[in-house]
Protein backbone atom coordinates (compact mmCIF):
# COMPACT_ATOMS: atom_id res chain seq x y z
CA UNK A 1 0.00 0.00 0.00
CA UNK A 2 1.63 2.85 -1.04
CA UNK A 3 1.77 5.58 1.64
CA UNK A 4 -0.01 9.10 0.68
CA UNK A 5 0.60 12.66 2.40
CA UNK A 6 -1.97 14.04 4.35
CA UNK A 7 -4.09 16.21 2.35
CA UNK A 8 -3.62 19.39 5.10
CA UNK A 9 -0.25 19.41 3.98
CA UNK A 10 -1.13 20.63 0.43
CA UNK A 11 1.59 18.56 -1.66
CA UNK A 12 -0.87 15.57 -2.22
CA UNK A 13 -0.77 15.27 -5.96
CA UNK A 14 -3.88 12.87 -6.23
CA UNK A 15 -6.13 15.76 -7.82
CA UNK A 16 -4.26 17.22 -10.98
CA UNK A 17 -7.23 19.27 -12.10
CA UNK A 18 -7.49 20.92 -9.16
CA UNK A 19 -3.76 21.26 -7.87
CA UNK A 20 -3.55 23.14 -11.59
CA UNK A 21 -5.53 26.03 -10.40
CA UNK A 22 -5.29 25.73 -6.80
CA UNK A 23 -2.63 29.07 -7.05
CA UNK A 24 -4.96 30.94 -9.02
CA UNK A 25 -7.08 33.33 -6.65
CA UNK A 26 -9.63 35.62 -8.19
CA UNK A 27 -9.85 39.32 -7.51
CA UNK A 28 -13.13 40.18 -5.03
CA UNK A 29 -12.04 44.05 -4.56
CA UNK A 30 -15.02 44.83 -2.38
CA UNK A 31 -16.27 41.46 -1.44
CA UNK A 32 -18.65 40.87 -4.18
CA UNK A 33 -18.80 37.28 -3.89
CA UNK A 34 -19.46 37.57 0.43
CA UNK A 35 -22.15 40.16 -0.55
CA UNK A 36 -23.77 37.72 -2.96
CA UNK A 37 -23.99 34.86 -0.81
CA UNK A 38 -25.06 37.27 2.06
CA UNK A 39 -27.65 38.07 -0.33
CA UNK A 40 -28.81 34.65 -1.60
CA UNK A 41 -29.36 33.49 2.04
CA UNK A 42 -31.04 36.13 3.13
CA UNK A 43 -33.19 36.07 0.10
CA UNK A 44 -33.93 32.50 0.41
CA UNK A 45 -34.45 32.22 4.42
CA UNK A 46 -36.26 35.52 5.23
CA UNK A 47 -39.72 34.31 3.65
CA UNK A 48 -39.03 30.98 4.76
CA UNK A 49 -38.91 31.84 8.37
CA UNK A 50 -41.63 34.51 7.96
CA UNK A 51 -43.82 31.61 6.48
CA UNK A 52 -42.79 29.54 9.75
CA UNK A 53 -43.31 32.42 12.42
CA UNK A 54 -46.93 32.91 11.33
CA UNK A 55 -47.85 29.67 12.73
CA UNK A 56 -50.89 31.04 14.69
CA UNK A 57 -52.46 32.64 11.19
CA UNK A 58 -51.80 28.95 9.53
CA UNK A 59 -53.61 27.05 12.54
CA UNK A 60 -56.51 29.39 12.73
CA UNK A 61 -56.51 29.44 8.80
CA UNK A 62 -56.53 25.12 8.37
CA UNK A 63 -57.61 23.96 12.01
CA UNK A 64 -54.78 21.57 12.32
CA UNK A 65 -52.30 22.27 15.16
CA UNK A 66 -49.27 20.97 13.33
CA UNK A 67 -49.32 22.56 10.00
CA UNK A 68 -45.81 23.59 10.44
CA UNK A 69 -44.73 19.92 9.96
CA UNK A 70 -46.90 19.94 6.99
CA UNK A 71 -45.01 23.43 5.41
CA UNK A 72 -41.54 21.22 6.18
CA UNK A 73 -42.64 18.55 4.23
CA UNK A 74 -44.51 20.55 1.61
CA UNK A 75 -41.19 23.30 1.51
CA UNK A 76 -38.31 20.17 1.26
CA UNK A 77 -39.72 17.63 -1.43
CA UNK A 78 -39.71 20.96 -4.15
CA UNK A 79 -36.14 21.32 -2.97
CA UNK A 80 -35.08 18.28 -3.01
CA UNK A 81 -36.73 17.70 -6.76
CA UNK A 82 -34.81 20.94 -7.68
CA UNK A 83 -31.58 19.80 -5.83
CA UNK A 84 -31.73 16.72 -8.56
CA UNK A 85 -32.83 18.35 -11.43
CA UNK A 86 -29.51 21.49 -10.73
CA UNK A 87 -26.93 18.41 -10.19
CA UNK A 88 -28.00 16.44 -13.12
CA UNK A 89 -28.16 19.26 -15.60
CA UNK A 90 -26.98 22.19 -13.79
CA UNK A 91 -23.99 22.59 -16.36
CA UNK A 92 -26.50 23.19 -19.33
CA UNK A 93 -27.33 26.66 -17.76
CA UNK A 94 -25.53 29.85 -16.58
CA UNK A 95 -25.66 30.36 -12.82
CA UNK A 96 -27.41 33.93 -13.39
CA UNK A 97 -30.79 32.61 -14.78
CA UNK A 98 -30.54 29.80 -12.18
CA UNK A 99 -30.45 31.77 -9.39
CA UNK A 100 -32.85 34.70 -10.81
CA UNK A 101 -35.08 31.99 -11.54
CA UNK A 102 -35.30 29.97 -8.39
CA UNK A 103 -35.96 33.03 -6.66
CA UNK A 104 -38.38 33.84 -8.68
CA UNK A 105 -40.56 31.07 -8.60
CA UNK A 106 -40.05 31.11 -4.85
CA UNK A 107 -41.45 34.54 -4.63
CA UNK A 108 -44.29 33.68 -6.64
CA UNK A 109 -44.98 30.45 -4.19
CA UNK A 110 -44.63 32.05 -0.91
CA UNK A 111 -47.03 35.39 -2.40
CA UNK A 112 -50.01 32.52 -3.41
CA UNK A 113 -49.58 30.75 -0.06
CA UNK A 114 -51.59 32.75 2.11
CA UNK A 115 -54.65 32.82 -0.91
CA UNK A 116 -54.77 29.51 -0.96
CA UNK A 117 -56.88 28.64 1.84
CA UNK A 118 -58.89 32.05 1.89
CA UNK A 119 -62.54 33.55 2.10
CA UNK A 120 -61.66 36.52 0.09
CA UNK A 121 -61.68 34.41 -2.54
CA UNK A 122 -64.02 31.93 -2.22
CA UNK A 123 -62.12 28.95 -3.53
CA UNK A 124 -59.83 26.30 -1.53
CA UNK A 125 -57.13 24.91 -2.90
CA UNK A 126 -55.33 23.03 0.27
Amino acid sequence: MAQHEPLISGKRRDFPLTDQYSSITPRDEYNGAYLSFLLLGAGFLFPWNAVITAVGFFTTQYDDPGIEFAFSVAYMCPNLLGLVVVVQWGHLFSFFPRIKYGLCIFLVVMAILPFLHSKVIGVTLV
